[in-house]
């Protein structure tokens, strides 16, 4: 019950410092290098905590608070790296390590699971939606990685390549995650850290988007909290 409780009151102010940022950058407010990476990071230090000390007993193994919390880690060290001259790339491999840590959290469900609890007519499905899934994000990131700059190509191709395998295992996960609301906010964090990318690149390397750092931390930020 304590940790229940710690986990609560951390999680309450993390999203506060979260919502706090978010009305910052909506307002254009300008800060010092130093406070605005503090106050962009240690929302998710903190969301970290909360990743590790998750202790509901229908979690196996806490295997998935576990990774999402040494993820959350290195994404927010990467937010850091965002925010300093000539970061781009420190911050790409930073969050790329962490989205290794979100993939390899989650165990996806394997043909023989799906053929025997909803027969061909369910393998069927799985493929559609898994190649649907893969068209996108080679439509939506061969756009990106066409228009970034060609010292920067392999790793912006790599950075989507991992982040297209951590959504679809993360929309394919078995049994890590107790219940189907559970279920959803883990898919929609997934989905949100996908979109929000792809508006950072597409602003970046294709063409300017209005209000994109806006949009880019709304997303951001909903998918911690």
């Amino acid at each position: 019950m304590a940790g229940e409780i710690t986990r609560r009151v951390i999680l309450s102010f993390a999203t506060l410092l979260c919502c706090v940022y978010v009305a910052i950058r909506g307002l254009d407010i300008k800060l010092s290098l130093p406070l605005n990476a503090f106050l962009k990071s240690i929302p998710i230090v903190l969301l970290s905590f909360v990743a590790i000390l998750h202790d509901s007993p229908d979690v196996k193994g806490n295997k998935l608070a576990t990774g999402i919390g040494r993820g959350l880690v290195l994404c927010s060290f990467g937010d850091v790296a965002l925010e300093i001259e000539n970061g781009f790339l420190p911050g790409l491999f930073l969050f790329l390590a962490g989205h290794l840590f979100y993939t390899t959290a989650v165990s996806p469900l394997r043909l023989t699971d799906i053929r025997k609890d909803h027969g061909m007519q369910g393998v069927g499905v799985y493929f559609i939606l898994t190649g649907a899934w893969w068209s996108i994000v080679f439509a939506s990131y061969l756009t990106i990685v066409d228009g970034a700059p060609s010292d920067m190509r392999p790793p912006v191709a790599i950075y989507c390549a991992v982040i297209g395998v951590m959504v679809y295992r993360v929309l394919n996960h078995r049994d890590l995650v107790a219940g189907r609301s559970s279920y959803l906010y883990v898919a929609f964090g997934a989905l949100s850290f996908a979109f929000s990318d792809f508006v950072l690149g597409y602003n970046k390397f294709v063409t300017p988007i209005g209000n994109a750092s806006t949009i880019v931390m709304i997303f951001y930020v909903s998918i911690h909290i």
